[in-house]
């Protein structure tokens, strides 16, 4: 297909493998991929975390025995950051496996995990800042693999991830120490990055360099991905594919996950097929490709578009918040270094909600996915039909109606219809309800953020003490102008005085010279001078802006 090459195979594969939370155990050190994931296969799989772990080792043991798996297999594992003794922080989970042509490296691949528990706060810090903690310490981790390795660029390089572990592939490919030795990164539904990460990109080798790594980047990504829009997107829209995922709108894991996880507690899990989302692991390949992005995947391109707008600490605010509420529900509730918002930074959330929910509910892209949700859902729990790719919704729909009108009537046709006008009304009425809710609630949240900063300003409160015991405020701003002018003026006519000297060198007996040079070097103008004016007019103009601060306070 059109822009997949055989190396994302692999990449995703790995991707894959790297989700069985297994590859930190020592005895992998060193192991060939095959024999790892037949020994996790055979083995291991009543020691892994829970089904999608289990579910990631059959992925990956299904196209190990596909006809394209031998390649995949010959890999050898040089380590992973969870290792015992390993250098590399815990905050980026990687692994790098390579291959060897005698004593020479020829390929290298490092992968990144998706965020897993404990990094959903990360991902928020991402989003307002030049970089997060745990995206430099997947840069640390590639370089010391370089390192180790002893890669030169005759080496085929190539850094892969998902989700996640796509955005920190990415950023080991633009801000890493051994950047250059990147061939080239795969990024599966990996996210973009902040404002402010992009401007630190290309002042740290150059735009130069940042535009030649970018066009060896390349995005693979389900056709309703959520992930992959957050964010500014730094990979070429050429090098961008979308990947057909069979999916309901509304269902986000299986719209942004590498594989469909089985459910139960008791799965024959050397009996079972498992389905990718992307992929098929038995030996067909990628799903087929389309241009078009779906309704879940466009409505968190808009949201996201919006927040990348606001200022940064109102950014901070909403990502961090979303992140760790994630954290909380889904994750282990805290960060891998019990990272959180703070209180100040879910007021912020709240604050914004009411346009968030805006966007959501009263916008076109907000609207066509809450009509696709609901065409879904009436598909599949109301009128039971299959999943069929080419079926027409409406038409089925119109078909169940004229049963209905042939089985009850013109009486209960009519009934129906008016059901589903009054259900569709009394949802436009809660919805403007709801906002106006979430609207008040944001105004009293502005004003408690406002009133328990100024009970925690230590500012405010000095601000406070102050008005107790004094009437008025003294600040004398004005004198300091005035001596900072004074030295100004000074030091302009030791400039002047030291140019008229320069134009007697022409005129004085050589005899003079000595003692005109002498004079000379002791009168011009003066830069620590100048730097003492400069700072009285400072130190006046901070006094004035603290003097309005205070006078706000006072009200």
């Amino acid at each position: 297909m059109a822009g997949l090459t055989s190396d994302m195979d692999i990449s995703l594969a790995l991707d894959t493998l790297m989700y069985s939370d297994a590859l930190g155990a020592d005895k992998y050190k060193d192991q060939s991929v095959k024999d790892i994931v037949n020994d996790l296969y055979y083995n291991g799989m009543d020691g892994l975390k829970d089904n999608g772990c289990r579910a990631a080792v059959v992925a990956a043991k299904q196209y190990l025995d596909s006809p394209k798996g031998d390649e995949f297999g010959s890999l050898i594992m040089h380590s992973c950051s969870d290792q015992s003794g390993y250098s590399a922080s815990d905050g980026a989970k990687g692994a790098a496996f390579y291959r060897k042509d005698g004593d020479n490296v020829t390929d290298v691949y490092v992968a990144y995990r998706g965020t897993g528990e404990g990094r959903w706060y990360d991902n928020g810090d991402a989003f307002d800042k030049k970089y997060s903690p745990y995206q430099q310490d997947a840069a640390e981790y590639f370089d010391s693999v370089m390192s180790s390795l002893n890669v030169d660029e005759s080496a085929n390089v190539i850094v892969t991830g998902h989700s996640k572990g796509g955005n920190e592939a990415q950023f080991v490919t633009l801000a890493s120490k051994y950047a250059y030795l990147v061939d080239k990164c795969d990024s599966f539904d990996g996210q973009g990055f902040s404002p402010e990460a992009i401007a630190y990109f290309k002042q740290l080798y150059g735009e130069d360099f940042y535009e030649k790594q970018r066009g060896k980047m390349y995005s693979i990504c389900g056709d309703n991905d959520f992930v992959n829009v957050l964010g500014i997107k730094v990979v070429p829209d050429e090098n961008t594919i979308y990947i057909k995922t069979t999916c309901d709108t509304y269902d986000a894991a299986n719209s942004h996950g590498l594989v469909r996880t089985p459910e139960g507690d008791n799965i024959d899990w050397k009996n079972i097929r498992v389905e990718g989302n992307l992929y098929d692991y038995g030996g067909d390949g990628f799903n087929e490709t389309t241009k078009y992005q779906r309704d879940l995947a466009v409505l968190a391109k808009s949201l996201s578009e919006n927040i990348m707008k606001l200022p940064p600490e109102e950014r901070e605010d909403v990502c961090r918040s979303i992140m760790t509420i994630l954290e909380d529900t889904i994750g282990q509730g805290h960060g891998l270094h019990g990272e959180g918002a703070s209180l100040e930074e879910y007021i912020g959330l709240i604050k914004r909600s009411p346009a968030l929910f805006k966007e959501i509910l009263f916008t076109w892209n907000g609207q066509k996915f809450i009509h696709s949700t609901i065409t879904d859902l009436l598909r599949k729990y109301v009128f039971q039909i299959d999943n069929r790719e080419d079926s027409n919704i409406f038409v089925d729909i119109i078909c169940n109606v004229a049963a209905g009108f042939i089985q009850y009537g013109l009486e209960g046709l009519g009934f129906v219809i008016y059901e589903f006008v009054s259900f569709v009304s009394k949802l436009a009425e809660f919805g403007e309800k709801l906002y106006k809710v979430l609207e008040f609630i944001a105004n009293v949240a502005e004003s408690i953020k406002n009133n328990i900063k100024k009970l925690i300003d230590p500012n405010y409160r000095a601000a406070q003490n102050y008005i107790k015991n004094e009437n008025t405020l003294r600040f004398h701003t004005d004198d300091l102008r005035s001596l900072a002018g004074r030295l100004w003026a000074v030091n302009g006519r030791l400039g002047d005085l030291d140019s008229r000297i320069d134009g007697l060198y022409w005129k004085v007996k050589w005899t003079d010279l000595w003692n005109l040079m002498s004079s000379d070097l002791k009168i011009c103008w003066s830069t620590k001078l100048n730097a003492c004016a400069n700072c009285l007019n400072d130190t006046a103009d901070r006094f004035d802006n603290a003097e309005q601060q205070l006078l706000g306070m006072m009200g």
